[in-house]
């Protein structure tokens, strides 16, 4: 595992059911789009509440296989193999995410790096194991990053270095 992408649902804010809100992403990407399954390894609501996205086995780690190798989802597309995607539900364009949810997330990517040993700061060259292509980027960036989107919200992209710096 190289790196971690940060997204945004692009769903509505002050979300009541947001398990409901997971349950439809999960339709809409393994059903619509047929990609199997969620293409995030991980989702988290407004209230810090952290789902699993992208099932990896019965095993207690989600989002990497019995062996400690993570998963391949479906979030950036060209950069996916080793590189964990983590979607915070809500529209991140104006508003930033909730206090809770950010502590989530910092608390989650805290785990995941030291877990695989990632420098959160580092600038890497992202190299595809499955066909070579490379990218010049954050070990954990934003969806933007990887892709030309407003992915994950202008707010939340402009909180990344904080996010980076809080998980050390």
């Amino acid at each position: 595992m190289q790196a971690i992408t940060v997204h945004h649902t692009d769903t509505p804010n002050d979300d009541p059911d947001p398990a409901a809100t997971v349950r439809g992403i999960y339709e809409y990407h393994a059903v619509t789009l047929d990609w199997g399954d969620i293409g995030y390894h991980f989702l988290i609501d407004e209230a810090g509440t952290v789902y699993e996205g992208r099932y990896s086995g019965d095993d207690l780690l989600p989002a990497f296989d019995p062996d400690g190798q993570l998963g391949t989802a479906f979030h950036t597309a060209g950069y996916n193999s080793g590189n964990l995607g983590i979607a915070l539900l809500g529209t991140l364009t104006d508003r930033p995410p909730t206090a809770a949810a950010k502590k989530a997330l910092i608390r989650l990517i805290k785990v995941i790096a030291r877990f695989k040993g990632l420098d959160q700061q580092a600038r890497i060259t992202y190299v595809n194991p499955v066909n070579g292509v490379t990218k010049d980027v954050t070990t954990v960036g934003g969806h933007r990053d990887w892709l030309v989107t407003q992915c994950p919200g202008q707010t939340m992209y402009d909180l990344l270095d904080e996010v980076r710096e809080a998980g050390r």
